[in-house]
């Protein structure tokens, strides 16, 4: 390897990657990345890094642009441009939902699971094997988690207003709430589901899941389907799109072969990763034929998928019998 392209990439600094730093000619790379102007070449670099034996992302990029630095004389600013970039890519994706990304991390992932994470995540599709390490995923998690579980939320549906008449079915029925509550609920999700989120939401085109969801959880009243409720009730509603949309990742991705139980983690982050266009896409697939899960909170917080018709062994997940359940997502106490 070349041993000033070596430097160069060790030289690479977070504050370089994430545009902190004041340099001109690095704003305008940066700029050039962001609005895809270099394009190709990162592609190119992709591709080759993908098909590297290097271990890590920084030895790789170290190889493959030495690669080029021999064969064609690339300049080794370029080069070092070429590699912010790469980075760059990388981090945009994941500070996103981990602001605490390191850039030393960025450089231990293996060049596979860096290909993966520049190609991005896609609502109804589980890459595997999946790109992230433990470590982002419990720091990922930890967030959405504390999302799930903020305090000021109401424990049971309230409606704001009339129901409207002749609303279609979408959501199963859950059998710890009454009719009118599950009305309530059923008119709600199909809103959201069928409508709401195939429309233009206030969060520009290039928005995650994850970023629609803080921004309607901070800014209620920018969205339709939340504005007329009181906070505390708009937070529960807010909670109850986020499980759906992991209960329907979920079942997608996995087509149908698992019918219920624990959503791991990792389907959790790729579904809050991915562009809120390509749910658009697949819901509106789906309009026609679309079902809403059940997805309770199991005793030890994990979003559980259910049947219909809960199992003993769902049930016990819930550490209650079938007939009474402690505490579940989208239920009043005893409705």
């Amino acid at each position: 390897m070349n041993a000033d392209v070596c430097a160069a990439e060790s030289a690479i600094t977070l504050a370089m990657v994430d545009g902190t730093l004041r340099n001109a000619r690095l704003y305008a790379a940066l700029r050039a990345v962001d609005d895809g102007r270099l394009r190709m070449p990162l592609t190119s670099l992709r591709q080759a890094l993908a098909t590297s034996d290097a271990a890590t992302v920084d030895d790789g990029l170290t190889m493959v642009l030495s690669g080029l630095r021999v064969r064609q004389g690339i300049p080794i600013a370029d080069l070092q441009i070429l590699a912010i970039g790469f980075y760059r890519l990388l981090w945009h994706l994941l500070v996103r939902l981990d602001a605490d990304i390191s850039l030393n991390e960025l450089r231990r992932l293996s060049p596979a699971q860096a290909a993966q994470i520049c190609y991005g995540f896609t609502f109804g599709c589980q890459p595997s094997p999946f790109p992230l390490p433990v470590t982002i995923c419990g720091r990922m998690y930890d967030r959405v988690h504390h999302f799930l579980h903020a305090e000021g939320a109401d424990q049971t549906w309230r409606v704001p207003r009339p129901l409207p008449v002749e609303v279609p079915v979408v959501a199963v029925n859950d059998p710890h709430l009454n009719p009118s509550l599950n009305a309530i609920r059923n008119a709600f999700l199909t809103e959201v589901f069928t409508t709401a989120l195939i429309a233009e939401t206030p969060t520009g085109p290039d928005a995650l899941i994850c970023e629609l969801l803080f921004v309607a959880d901070a800014n209620p009243r920018a969205f339709a389907f939340l504005r007329d409720n009181t906070p505390a009730q708009a937070r529960f509603r807010l909670r109850q799109v986020a499980l759906a949309l992991i209960a329907l990742h979920h079942q997608a991705s996995t087509e149908g072969r698992v019918a219920s139980g624990i959503v791991a983690r990792e389907f959790i982050i790729a579904c809050l990763l991915s562009p809120v266009v390509s749910l658009r896409g697949w819901l509106l697939a789906k309009r026609d034929r679309l079902i809403i899960p059940l997805v309770y909170e199991t005793t030890a917080g994990n979003p559980l998928v259910v049947s219909p018709e809960p199992t003993i062994g769902e049930s016990a997940m819930l550490g209650q019998s079938p007939q009474a359940r402690g505490k579940c997502i989208g239920m009043s106490a005893r409705a």
